[in-house]
């Protein structure tokens, strides 16, 4: 008789020892799988990233904060004006018009930087955030325009009739 029993469960090799904390960890064998480890990209793996996109999708969120801001000025300036407060209106339109200025010039840059950022290659990755700044952007650009013939519909606003 042998001391091998046939019958008794086989053990699978216990793996090596993770290395010390700082030492190179060795690459697996050739064609051996690559462990995952939860998701998380592995030592050395820099993931890419879509920077134009992102900028683009903060660019379309700050020239939409602008123009809203703008916009609100705007009412609130018609709003002293029919009150007979002129002095503080003076002082709001020169600042609704710096942002104006400021978030037309933002949804141009998202505009831009929304097609630069779609049009490279990073399998997909800011596709998302690019299309958010295109939308924010166009839509900006859009008021924009908007806002800038209508002044010169209107006469700048001098000819603007207040009686409701």
């Amino acid at each position: 008789m042998s001391n091998d029993a046939p019958n008794e469960p086989q053990l699978p090799p216990t793996p090596p020892a993770p290395p010390a904390y700082g030492a190179p960890a060795t690459p697996p064998a050739y064609g051996a799988p690559v462990p995952q480890g939860y998701g998380q990209p592995q030592y050395g793996y820099i993931q890419p990233k879509n920077g134009v996109a992102t900028a683009s999708m903060w660019l379309g969120i700050i020239a939409i904060a602008c123009i809203l801001i703008a916009f609100g000025l705007v009412m609130s300036v018609a709003g002293m004006i029919l009150s007979g407060g002129y002095g503080a209106a003076i002082g709001l339109v020169g600042f609704a018009g710096i942002l104006m200025l400021a978030s037309g010039l933002l949804g141009l840059l998202a505009v831009i930087l929304g097609h630069v950022g779609i049009s490279r290659k990073y399998n997909g990755l800011g596709k998302a955030k690019a299309i958010v700044g295109l939308i924010l952007g166009y839509i900006v650009v859009a008021l924009w325009i908007w806002s800038i013939i209508n002044n010169a519909i209107n006469g700048g606003g001098s000819s603007m009739d207040f009686n409701f």
